[in-house]
């Protein structure tokens, strides 16, 4: 289960899944932009819950941008 405190921070810094996105190419017009987009949020909540006692907030966000990059792509590469 995850937070709200997990979900607010993650809102609060949507550009790190914003910026993952754009890593993977998906461009505002693609029809699952706002699917992704979420589901980013989710993936980026649920690593801020699981590593918020054991490591920094950056080295978080160094591990939140690639799971998210990596999410995307599989997502991406499922649709084709």
């Amino acid at each position: 289960m995850i937070s709200q405190n997990s979900f607010r921070k993650a809102w609060e810094n949507r550009k790190l899944v914003g910026g993952a996105r754009k890593a993977a190419h998906v461009r505002p017009d693609y029809h699952l932009y706002e699917d992704l987009f979420q589901e980013g949020l989710i993936v980026y909540a649920e690593m801020l819950e699981e590593l918020a006692t054991n490591k920094a907030r950056t080295e978080i966000d160094k591990l939140s941008f690639k799971k998210v990059l990596w999410q995307t792509l599989n997502r991406l590469k499922r649709e084709q």
